[in-house]
């Protein structure tokens, strides 16, 4: 199954001359590549050698990157065949890569490619939340169309929650602006119109923040996520949420152990 592997192995090995290789890093599946955060040569750390001469420096450079790449197709190639989503619950968000290899006296190679693969496995509970929030006078009656948009998306992460709430007003900007013009037709200069949209969607950004904060979510939980939907009036936009929870999981589907 991992026979790409034998040939950069082996290249690797008999240029460092050694006869044994250990690789750990890490691959994140929505980019593919290999990050190494180690390279053991016969249990020693391997690193980079600064050399003087421009073609055994290159010749370095193509022999390491083959390795990486040939491990990151491994991973990413290997059982599953996707490794991005087994079912429908389960998705990879990285994996963990240990590679170890002994050059046989035959020539072949005694492989260990062992993966340790996390997701977020979610739960079928959410919370939510729904709130009117006042629009301050200078931007009441510009919107009334009671139509959802989104004003921005967060996600658990750590102690705190990931906010992708940088500019809540971008998706009714156009809107916005209409309405602006409409509520006051004797404003001429361009530069006013654009100044009220840059205060309404700073006030907007910030109110979307408050909010999220005061939703009942426990943001310790890697797998919570969600996405703010505001609905606008005359005088109060509804601010509203289902959050969807989930945990941190992992398995090894995909490690290995055989001769190549």
């Amino acid at each position: 199954m991992y026979e790409e592997l034998k040939k950069p192995i082996r290249t690797f090995l008999i240029n460092e001359k050694g006869s044994s290789l250990a690789v750990r890093g890490y691959v994140y599946p929505s980019d593919g590549d290999l990050e190494v955060e180690s390279i053991e040569v016969d249990g020693n750390e391997w690193k980079e050698k600064p050399r003087n001469d421009l073609t055994k420096e290159v010749a370095e450079i193509k022999t390491l990157t083959e390795l990486k790449d040939s491990i990151a197709d491994a991973v990413n190639n290997g059982y599953p065949s996707n490794p991005k989503s087994f079912d429908a619950y389960e998705e990879y968000s990285s994996i963990d890569v240990t590679l170890t290899a002994l050059l046989l006296e035959d020539g072949n190679i005694d492989l260990d490619l062992a993966r340790q693969n996390s997701f977020t496995d979610y739960d079928s509970t959410y919370e939510s939340n729904d709130e009117d929030i006042v629009l301050p006078e200078q931007f009441q009656g510009i919107l009334n169309d009671d139509e959802e948009t989104v004003l921005g998306e967060y996600s658990g992460s750590g102690d705190s929650g990931d906010y992708s709430i940088n500019d809540s007003a971008e998706n009714i900007r156009e809107k916005f602006l209409i309405g602006v013009r409409k509520q006051f037709p004797n404003i001429k200069e361009q530069s006013v119109f654009y100044q009220i949209y840059r205060d309404f969607n700073e006030w907007l950004t910030n109110e979307t923040e408050e909010f999220v904060e005061r939703t009942p979510t426990n943001f310790n939980n890697e797998g919570c996520f969600g996405t703010v939907q505001g609905t606008f009036g005359t005088k109060i936009v509804n601010m509203a949420t289902d959050v969807n929870m989930g945990f941190t999981n992992g398995d090894r589907h995909g490690s290995i152990k055989e001769i190549i």
